[in-house]
């Protein structure tokens, strides 16, 4: 019998799972149904057909108080892993939130794992803690990349081993409050409006840098700030569609390869403005760097000085860093963000073209 853990039981977990395999089979309303059933049974018996998700949930309930959040109808990754991320962020901003855990529906990690994940997260401290798995391909490859830079390893107050690491797959990833509520707060102008109405982040969103397309978990670790702290679980046991891993020899197999421009350095704030700087510098809302003297942006992009909104002197270009469009910031750095269209734009930019008028001429600098 699994009793609580003291040390776990006072945490407020909000676990998300993306059921795109079951919704296809049964159709989103039985599979919503089914999925609960599995989640929330407290007992385990012999032979059941459980999905591994399931089987997370009902531990991780052994450990503290859980709330499901289950997503029966997400069709693109980025999307339905975005919508999961806004809203666990959006409840530790309120405080009813300390752990977000992702969890895929194929994957699962034992009793032991998943209490030294729990353990290993201080919700006051901005971290993440990814659960190694095998990959999904005939050659055997983890789903981490350790950082080389990084050769200390943490040990939990459970006796787990944590190390360092750059990058990692959403098979099983745990989010720390304070993580949720810091990158929440970083990437607002990554807004946008989902299919409910409600307004979310899209901190998942896939983008092109320097000929690689990096897909959504790249681009979410991309985007967590250098002093958010990212670590791999080295202690315990996880399985990927019947594939078992022991931990505690993940660091010894081979690793994904990150991609050669991935960095987290784009997340870092702007620098505050110099002596030298002009006070009406133009900045880019989106990479918060001045403009040159012929408004060529950092992401490549020149456009005229009358290609600027006059509204809001939003730009029509799309920066390669982050895959935002537009955007703008004044000399003291704020109002750093996408255009949404306020009051005085009548429907639109002053750069976007009038019906059967041909739009402002821009090139692309190669």
């Amino acid at each position: 019998m699994t009793h609580l853990i003291p040390e776990t039981s006072g945490k407020m977990i909000l676990c998300s799972v993306i059921t795109y395999e079951l919704s296809k089979r049964l159709g989103k309303k039985a599979a919503q149904e089914e999925f609960h059933k599995q989640a929330l049974s407290t007992l385990d018996v012999p032979g059941e057909k459980v999905l591994p998700a399931a089987l997370v949930v009902r531990r991780l309930r052994r450990l503290s108080e859980v709330a499901l959040l289950h997503d029966a109808g997400g069709t693109s990754i980025g999307h339905a892993r975005s919508r999961a991320f806004s809203v666990a962020a959006r409840g530790a901003r309120n405080g009813k939130v300390d752990i977000w855990i992702s969890c895929d529906d194929d994957t699962q990690a034992s009793q032991d794992t998943l209490n030294h994940l729990v353990r290993s997260i201080d919700p006051d401290t901005p971290q993440i803690v990814i659960v190694p798995c095998w990959l999904r391909q005939d050659t055997p490859v983890v789903n981490i990349t350790l950082d080389p830079d990084a050769p200390i390893d943490r040990v939990s107050a459970s006796g787990a081993r944590l190390k360092r690491a750059c990058y990692g797959g959403f098979g099983i990833v745990a989010v720390s409050r304070a993580a949720l509520v810091e990158l929440e707060n970083t990437w607002r102008d990554l807004t946008f409006v989902d299919d409910d109405g409600v307004e979310r982040i899209g901190i998942f969103c896939e983008y092109l840098k320097e000929g690689w397309w990096f897909r959504e978990d790249y681009a979410f670790f991309s985007r967590v700030p250098k002093h958010v702290r990212i670590e791999a679980l080295l202690t315990g046991v996880t399985d990927h569609d019947g594939k078992v891993l022991r931990l505690e020899n993940a660091d010894h197999h081979p690793m994904i390869p990150v991609p050669a421009p991935f960095t987290r350095r784009d997340t870092e704030p702007p620098p505050a403005p110099t002596e030298d700087e002009p006070d009406a510098a133009i900045k880019c809302g989106v990479c918060s760097k001045p403009y040159e003297l012929v408004l060529r942006q950092s992401c490549g992009c020149a456009v005229q000085p009358e290609e600027l909104c006059e509204y809001c002197r939003t730009v029509p270009c799309t920066c390669v860093p982050c895959g935002q469009e537009g955007g703008w910031a004044g000399p003291d750095g704020n109002g750093r963000g996408v255009c949404d269209f306020p009051a005085g734009h009548d429907g639109g930019h002053s750069w976007e073209p009038e019906p059967e008028a041909a739009a402002p001429p821009s090139r692309l600098v190669v």
